[in-house]
């Protein structure tokens, strides 16, 4: 099992891609009965990540039945593997009473709305493909009166 765990509710939140997520860390699509699409730029990145994306269909059109399946699949994963780090992508606050109570006996996991809130993947200082865009640190420069 990988160490970083993302779930997106894709009735939810369609991210645009999935491009800047550590290159480890494993996805799952959660989608609808109705939802047959995906973005192209979404499904280019899906298929650079190869295996470590993996997609539920729900087969149910009605209230939260895509938000049950997420729970389920977010606690056997946690019962299986608790070092795993999960964060579930929705701007559906319904997950957070679930996922406080995990945090509380020691899971790690989180709810984002936005995956601008993952820090971007960042490379190795030492890789040589990596150039820093500042390499000193800046001091402001003050008006002088």
């Amino acid at each position: 099992m990988h160490q970083e765990l993302l779930l997106v509710d894709f009735e939810n939140v369609q991210p645009a891609d999935i491009a800047h997520l550590k290159k480890d860390c494993a996805v799952i699509i959660f989608m609808g009965a109705k939802q047959d699409s995906i973005r192209d730029k979404l499904a280019n990145s899906i298929r650079e990540r190869g295996t470590l994306v993996e997609f539920q269909k729900v087969d149910a059109v009605r209230n939260n039945a895509l938000d049950f399946h997420i729970a389920c699949h977010l606690g056997r994963i946690l019962e299986r593997s608790p070092e795993v780090h999960c964060t579930v992508l929705s701007k559906d606050k319904g997950f957070d009473p679930l996922l406080r109570y995990l945090k509380r006996n020691g899971l790690k996991c989180r709810r984002i709305e936005n995956l601008s809130e993952i820090a971007p993947m960042r490379a190795p200082a030492n890789d040589p493909k990596y150039t820093p865009l500042v390499s000193q640190r800046v001091t402001p420069r003050h008006p002088t009166a």
